[in-house]
């Protein structure tokens, strides 16, 4: 349609041909448009992406850097001119960023939220923080086309929380002494040691025992915490078998899953490859994660609790599915921070259990993360690098 054709006579070839040439100005003129609208829109993202604060970098399948705003060339030290349609290893050379958008296509559709880590990048006189959001790009048919990334600078926010982690730190050492003398004095009325006690006294020495135990619970927690955060805390990672940890950390809820008349089954391949792994570390994570979903599974015998595993390149991916209540939307980010719940229910706990497994897992170089609906129950995932 770029070319015109001639006219000759007034015939019906003659017709037909004016009709091409009708059809064919119309087509160019359509294409105007078109063209026109793609470079607004194109204009349009690209003032957007200028305008935020934060630094941001777009990159397509191949993980090459297709966009990239001023925020993000001064917080990467790389130029735009430099970074554009190159692998993001060759121009930004961070490790971390790229497993975080390579993890959105490794995890492809179990993962239909942003993905977010904390890292540090350190320059000749400071370390700055980041925490690093990725998003996937979907096209008409679903499938990942590529990555945005959002880098947000919390440097100063890790410097307070780091002043707040130590107060508490601080703080909850120093009830550990009044707390074990208060528990032991409990023990002693309540077995009668120092005298009788009526019935009366008995449940009020229990309800005291009761809290006595909550807050016992919260400081142990903070205290775990505080030392994972500080790094005062080592992890044993050693070559370990992913079955023998789930074993391990199934077998103290064989009562609480008998009382509820539940189910509790673990789906571990025997051929699944050895993780590195802190044993004990990730022990404790599958419990929390297994008494978390006793919490909320039904309570009349349908309750359903399921480990899975399977591996994926270099990583093996755990579930624990329930069939409970499931987690609102808005809060399957949020209940990975301190003393975030995902109700306001009675329910115990400190509130702290899936802040401490995140940084066990961070620790561990993997990841967390929940998929749930109301009413349909809940998915925990993480992940674990393999010894290959």
């Amino acid at each position: 349609y770029m070319q015109k054709l001639e006219v000759q006579g007034d015939d019906e070839i003659a017709e037909l041909t004016q009709e091409f040439n009708t059809m064919a100005e119309r087509l160019k003129a359509f294409e105007r448009i078109n063209i026109q609208k793609i470079m607004e829109e194109k204009n349009k993202a690209e003032a957007i992406v200028e305008s935020i604060s934060d630094a941001v970098l777009v990159t397509d399948k191949e993980n090459k850097i297709i966009s990239l705003n001023t925020a993000a060339e001064k917080a990467l030290n790389v130029s735009r001119h430099e970074a554009m349609n190159r692998h993001i290893l060759e121009s930004i050379k961070n490790e971390d960023i790229f497993q975080i958008i390579n993890s959105i296509y490794e995890m492809g559709s179990l993962h239909k939220n942003s993905r977010y880590k904390d890292i540090e990048i350190k320059e000749e006189n400071e370390t700055k923080h980041f925490r690093v959001k990725a998003k996937p790009i979907r096209d008409e048919n679903g499938e990942i086309s590529g990555v945005v990334t959002l880098l947000m600078d919390i440097t100063k926010l890790k410097k307070v929380d780091q002043m707040k982690s130590e107060f508490v730190s601080t703080v909850s050492h120093e009830f550990r002494t009044p707390l074990t003398s208060i528990g032991m004095s409990v023990e002693l009325l309540m077995d009668q040691k120092v005298g009788k006690v009526n019935d009366e006294q008995v449940e009020l020495l229990k309800a005291i025992k009761e809290d006595y135990e909550r807050l016992r619970d919260l400081v142990s927690d903070l205290l775990d915490l505080s030392k994972i955060e500080s790094g005062k805390i080592q992890m044993d990672i050693v070559k370990c078998d992913l079955k023998s940890i789930v074993k391990n950390a199934i077998k103290p809820f064989d009562r609480q899953i008998s009382e509820k008349n539940a189910e509790l089954n673990a789906n571990i391949s025997e051929r699944i490859s050895k993780i590195k792994a802190d044993f004990n570390k990730i022990s404790w994570v599958l419990t929390n994660l297994i008494g978390n979903a006793l919490r909320y599974i039904p309570d009349d015998g349908s309750g359903k609790i399921t480990v899975n595993a399977k591996e994926l390149s270099n990583k093996v991916l755990v579930s624990v599915s329930d069939n409970g209540k499931g987690i609102p939307e808005e809060m399957q980010e949020r209940i990975f921070e301190k003393f975030v719940r995902a109700d306001d229910s009675e329910t115990k706990g400190t509130g702290l259990g899936l802040a401490i497994s995140k940084e066990i897992l961070l620790a561990h170089g993997g990841d967390i993360w929940v998929r749930s609906k109301l009413g349909e129950g809940s998915t925990f995932y993480f992940t674990l690098y393999t010894i290959s």
